[in-house]
């Protein structure tokens, strides 16, 4: 959101740095090179529907099944004074705020939405969004065999479970801020620690154990992500609810400064559940 708050009204999509060679003789710079950051890709889309995020879960292959959802949104203004032809003009910004406003990201993750798509018309705007299927995150975490102190034992917080993938799962339900999983495999112990400090290394007298680091405290996000078949449910739930998704300002069409608040006018429907 730093570039809606530095060019208000604008998305940045790109930034170019030009790097020139001083000739001292002649105080004169020549340009020598240049540096293009793109920040969306406009080569690969075919229009500005398809315009989003150029890294989605689609690209982790192991990680999804290929199951989509597409939800239907029918929005229509508030202000009877702004027409579909300004939200049309302002595509960019109005796919920004209502990824951010009306999309639940502690439910669904913002790489999860594969496709946002507009259709422009005199009484209302609806918006598709393809949703991707879960990610499958239990799989990837990495655990690092370390000899664990016994007085790292004290400081755990423990449950009971009889696997190591049982107490990844477990756990993952958990609000407390975990930081470390400890997994001792001889008993099947499964405890966790708040502060990495807490764990400490015993190489001669420590016990084995598997140790998982989440550094981000975002262990609970893998039990809150929403599967395809509840995210239909958990919108309707939203319906006739308001998002601010434009702010305009036209000297020449309004006096001072309007706001422009679009709202569900009627149930969300599946399109697609493939």
């Amino acid at each position: 959101m730093i570039d809606f708050a530095i060019f208000r009204d604008y998305t940045l999509v790109s930034t170019k740095i030009a790097i020139y060679k001083l000739d001292p003789s002649k105080k004169t710079y020549t340009l020598t090179d240049g540096i293009t950051r793109d920040y969306m890709n406009f080569e690969k889309v075919g229009s500005e529907d398809e315009l989003h995020d150029i890294f989605t879960l689609r690209e982790c292959k192991y990680l999804i099944s290929d199951k989509t959802l597409t939800l239907g949104f029918k929005i229509q203004t508030k202000d009877d004074n702004l027409s579909t032809k300004i939200a049309e003009s302002r595509v960019y910004e109005l796919k920004q705020n209502f990824m951010l406003f009306a999309i639940p990201f502690e439910k669904i993750s913002p790489l999860r939405v594969d496709t946002v798509q507009y259709n422009f018309n005199d009484a209302q705007l609806e918006i598709e969004v393809t949703f991707l299927d879960a990610p499958n995150l239990q799989y990837i975490f990495k655990p690092k065999t370390v000899s664990v102190s016994a007085d790292t034992f004290k400081k755990m917080k423990t449950i009971k479970t009889n696997t190591e993938y049982e107490c990844r799962d477990k756990l993952a339900k958990y609000q407390d801020n975990i930081n470390v999983i400890i997994y001792r495999p001889s008993d099947s112990s499964c405890g966790y620690l708040t502060n990495v400090a807490d764990l400490k290394e015993d190489t001669k007298t420590g016990q084995p154990c598997n140790v998982y680091h989440f550094p981000l405290h975002n262990l609970h996000r893998i039990d809150q992500e929403l599967p395809l078949d509840q995210i239909h449910t958990a919108f309707l739930q939203n319906v006739g609810e308001s998002y601010f998704l434009l702010s305009l300002s036209n000297k020449h069409e309004y006096k001072g400064k309007y706001s422009s608040t679009f709202s569900h006018t009627g149930a969300i429907f599946p399109l697609l559940n493939a």
